[in-house]
């Protein structure tokens, strides 16, 4: 997608985490595995600017998942107490000062509200828990338990944006008549096969280019008597 595709997809992963309603457990787990990755001095110090930019993306959508929208991400949650090394990776990242990290990246809310998080769940099913649950029961559990007074006051939802190109423009456009069609038509809702299709992006053609000047026949003009 063009030498802007960090950013773009940097854009489109924080702007719609917050509003996302059902996150499945393969996804659940590459954006945890996506977080552990990234919480390295040494993968940050590569690049600095780029990759501090998309720690921050990673970092704002658990946290914004979390916050907005923990009844659909349950699973997330579950990825989350499976893997307490990112955490903690994570926590030990965002206080050291050395590495180039941005000063906002130190200071922001969205570390506290995963380890937070993290650390309430936890605790809740210690409590629920004598032995260790199957993941049935676990994630059964995860989705009746209540956040609420145990992470910090929601952070500000801001709209990131990003440059745009033609192939940008020509992605948005087909996936959003894809969602219309799907919806249009409800033979396509409640099915266990996948559709595949096509949509056509239209391409006015070319307005036809005006005259030329050259070789254009001359006024025809009437001598006088």
């Amino acid at each position: 997608m063009g030498k802007n595709s960090p950013d773009t997809r940097r854009g489109i992963l924080s702007n719609v985490a917050p509003f996302c309603t059902s996150l499945c457990p393969t996804t659940s787990t590459k954006l945890v595995g996506l977080l552990d990755s990234m919480c390295t001095a040494s993968w940050v110090q590569v690049n600095p600017a780029l990759h501090s930019r998309l720690l921050q993306c990673v970092v704002c959508t658990i946290a914004s998942l979390l916050q907005y929208q923990y009844k659909a991400s349950v699973h997330l949650m579950y990825a989350l107490l499976r893997s307490p090394k990112a955490v903690k990776k994570l926590v030990e990242l965002s206080q050291d000062t050395t590495i180039g990290l941005p000063e906002g990246f130190h200071k922001s809310d969205h570390v506290f509200t995963i380890s937070r998080a993290v650390e309430a769940a936890t605790q809740e099913l210690e409590a629920a828990f004598t032995t260790e649950g199957s993941d049935l029961d676990t994630t059964n559990f995860l989705a009746n338990l209540t956040l609420v007074g145990q992470l910090p006051a929601p952070h500000r939802l801001e709209l990131l944006h990003f440059p745009s190109t033609p192939m940008h423009d020509a992605f948005i456009a087909s996936w959003a008549w894809s969602i219309i069609y799907v919806f249009t038509y409800p033979q396509f809702i409640d099915t266990d096969s996948v559709k595949s299709f096509h949509v056509k992006r239209f391409v006015p053609p070319p307005p036809p280019p005006p005259p030329s000047s050259e070789g254009a026949a001359a006024p025809r003009t009437t001598a006088a008597a």
